[in-house]
């Protein structure tokens, strides 16, 4: 039995569409609750092994007392309960961790710092009035951002005092798969030499209900970044969308990440851009969001890392012009493997860019080849007997 230890996330009915099809009935799924009056929103999965709990509740406690009689426990995104677990684990435990990207540079300092390319862009600023505002404002810029945070009840980045804390705990990690292959030697680099890298994908295209008859793009509307999270950037990216765009829309998906910086998104979008402005607030079904990307023929990705692979595979198929920050490892892999992708540097010239039905016929065969159902079947039936064999 293997144990998946993870939270309320779009990915997760898609984990359990691929381990039931490759290890049935031999998989536990914790789904960590915010509190008790709480239900899954995003999971629709009806699985009999799934368990959702709060981290106090006795269900919790009765998964986390089993835990050396599963096979391997599998960490999708290292966030803190996890890291918990780890740390008071036996250390006969085989953790496998699902390695998104925030997390991995949530974990190294030189990482993190290198995400936003301007960080005023991100601050909620108050200046403070009169001779002593001046003070505080010059002396200590971050303090309205603290406090405002504080009293909406949102926590602060935990402050390691350890330097070593999060290099242990990853020590402690066996395997691990990330989005991008050469991912793994950013980890092998500054958190655990020895871990062994094993595939695996949150994505397939026919989960994205993408086939080879999908239709290509059709408008040259603009999409900026994936989520509300500050990596993406958006308000750096929205400066340089506004000096080239004529007419057309600009959409950015707000509806998750950071709410607070999606406000901020939203105001500074629509002080730029006005009612060309459609911000994306709530969740949608794949089916309507698709309709939306086909509109897309523009799609801006701002992020410094790896971030926003599922939008980006779509609006790939679909033929659209993929602009990449030159820093993300994703411009690099792709760039490497044959897909058409250009830099954030290039947006300027997106007219004069290869045609949609072009990009389309160039990059479909090579997605199709990393993501179809059968290859990411086939990479999952590998990672379950390895965890279960080792």
């Amino acid at each position: 039995m293997i144990l998946h230890l993870a939270e309320d996330e779009k990915f997760i009915d898609h984990v359990i569409d691929m381990f039931e099809e490759t290890n049935p009935d031999g998989n536990i799924y914790f789904i960590k609750l915010e509190d008790n009056n709480c239900s899954l929103r995003y999971i629709k999965s009806k699985h009999k092994n799934i368990i959702s709990d709060t981290i106090t509740g006795d269900k919790y406690t009765n998964v986390i007392q089993k835990l050396n009689t599963y096979e391997a426990v599998i960490l999708h995104f290292l966030s803190p309960y996890k890291q918990e677990i780890i740390k008071n684990a036996p250390k006969s435990i085989h953790f496998h961790w699902m390695c998104w990207g925030g997390d991995l540079y949530n974990c190294v300092p030189s990482l993190q710092k290198q995400l936003l390319i301007d960080k005023k862009d991100c601050q909620i600023k108050k200046n403070y009035k009169g001779i002593i505002g001046d003070i505080i404002n010059s002396a200590f810029p971050n303090l309205w951002n603290r406090y405002y945070l504080k009293s909406k009840g949102i926590d602060q980045p935990k402050v390691i005092e350890h330097p070593n804390y999060y290099k242990e705990l990853a020590e402690r990690i066996n395997t691990v798969s990330t989005v991008l292959p050469t991912e793994v030697d950013l980890i092998k680099k500054y958190l655990n030499k020895n871990i062994v890298y094993k595939p695996f994908k949150y994505v397939t295209l026919e989960g994205a209900l993408l086939k080879s008859d999908s239709p290509i793009c059709n408008e040259n509307n603009f999409l900026v970044g994936n989520s509300a999270h500050k990596s993406s950037n958006h308000i750096n990216a929205f400066k340089k969308i506004y000096t080239i765009r004529n007419d057309e829309l600009v959409y950015a998906p707000l509806s998750y990440g950071d709410k607070i910086n999606a406000d901020k998104v939203t105001n500074a979008g629509i002080e730029m851009f006005g009612i060309g402005f459609r911000p994306i607030i709530d969740f949608m079904p794949m089916e309507e969001y698709t309709k939306i990307l086909l509109k897309c023929g523009n799609v801006v990705i701002n992020s410094n890392r790896q971030q926003a692979i599922g939008n980006i595979i779509i609006a790939l198929w679909y033929g659209a012009r993929v602009f990449l920050n030159k820093k993300n490892p994703t411009y690099h892999y792709f760039k490497s493997i044959g897909i058409k992708v250009y830099k954030v540097s290039k947006a300027g010239k997106y007219k004069n860019l290869m045609s949609f039905e072009e990009l389309a016929g160039r990059n479909r065969p090579i997605l199709k080849r990393l993501y179809s159902r059968e290859k990411v079947v086939k990479e999952t039936k590998e990672l379950v007997k390895y965890l279960c064999n080792k």
